[in-house]
Formats: C-alpha cells, sequence, structure tokens
C-alpha cells in the first residue's frame, strides 16, 4: 500500500513511474490474483502492475488516493510486505503458524510502517477463504496528514503461505462509495480448486 498509502507525494511519484509500465483494466469478472486465489470483480477497476519482490497487487476504481485494494498472494514464512534493499532493516514479517489475531497484527503493523498511523481493528472474525476458513476484520486510521481512513481486511493461510485482501479508502464518502462491490469481492476470494463448488 503498501508503498501507494504514503499520501500524497509517494503516490504522485509511483503514479508516474507505472503509467509507464503497464497499467491494465480489470473487472468485471473473475480476476486471477497472480496465479493463486481468484475474485469476482463486479466493477471495472485498474490494476497496477504486480510487485513481485513483495508478492502484491493492487487496484483501484477511482485513484489510488481515494481508495485501494491490496491482493496479497504467496506469502511465505519470514516475508515482509515491504520491499527493503536492506535486509537487516527490521520490518514486519510473516510467520508459518501465526495464529489469526497474530496474521491481523502483523497486516495492522505493515500498514503502519508504510506511513499510516493508529491503525485500529475491530471486528475481528471467522470467514470462508474455499477451501479453507480464515479471518476478516474492519478497520480505522489516518494518513500522516490527518485524513481518517476506514478499510476491510481478509486473510488466510493456505498450504502453509499467507493470501490476503485489503481494501482502503477515505472515512469520509470513498470508504461507502463501494461498500457493496467491496464486500462482493471480499465474499468471491477463493482458490481456483474450490471455484466450481
Amino acid at each position: 500500500m503498501m508503498g501507494h498509502l504514503r499520501f500524497p507525494v509517494l503516490v504522485l511519484s509511483l503514479l508516474m513511474v507505472t503509467a509507464c509500465l503497464g497499467i491494465e483494466k480489470a473487472g468485471p469478472g473473475v480476476f486471477q490474483a497472480e496465479k493463486s486465489y481468484q475474485v469476482t470483480l463486479g466493477k471495472s477497476w485498474t490494476a497496477l502492475p504486480f510487485d513481485a519482490r513483495t508478492n502484491l497487487q493492487e487496484m483501484t476504481i477511482d485513484g489510488v488516493l481515494l481508495n485501494v485494494l491490496v491482493l496479497g498472494t504467496d506469502i511465505s514464512d519470514g516475508d515482509a510486505l515491504i520491499y527493503s534493499a536492506d535486509p537487516k532493516k527490521l520490518v514486519p514479517r510473516f510467520r508459518a503458524g501465526m495464529t489469526d489475531r497474530e496474521i491481523v497484527e502483523f497486516l495492522r503493523d505493515s500498514l503502519e510502517y508504510n506511513g499510516l498511523v493508529d491503525v485500529k481493528i475491530s471486528n475481528l472474525r471467522p470467514d470462508e477463504f474455499p477451501p479453507e476458513t480464515g479471518v476478516r476484520f474492519n478497520f480505522t486510521t489516518k494518513t500522516q496528514i490527518g485524513l481518517a481512513m476506514k478499510g476491510d481486511g481478509k486473510a488466510v493461510v493456505f498450504d502453509d503461505k499467507l493470501f490476503f485482501l485489503l481494501f482502503v479508502a477515505p472515512a469520509e464518502y470513498y470508504y461507502d462509495l463501494h461498500a457493496d462491490e467491496v464486500e462482493s469481492i471480499f465474499d468471491s476470494a477463493r482458490f481456483p480448486q474450490s471455484a466450481s463448488g
């Protein structure tokens, strides 16, 4: 956002770079998250290039300043959601065997490391991510300049790897604008072998 959520300077810089790197339209319809799980998009989204360093796919409807959907795939033991050229740099890392609460805390810490402030998790609950049961949660936060944000998350460990979805948008207007679409996308997340079941 993992990079994109440092409003607004970093976002503008990344947009200028990614404008040349093959931003594509996605949806409506089934979208495969980098040969991993799939979701069904009810609207047309803009998909930014997949970041192979962090295994993150970012998408937006109104622009990354207004909403971001992050699809995390194949996060292995010891992986971070933040790219750092310095292997000694202390960044939040996924660990195999984490409980659902610890996974949510890992995602929270990663959001805060990337510039969001005071991420507060709420409504932690089990949620289906076929063929597994994962965890779902909501959160509130602020940008470094004080803009109130709201978000949703869903995560599951499958074959010893972490997979997740995160959505974040300004609390005023933009979070609610696509709430039904985001809810539907989260509900549709499944691994291909369970897509027909």
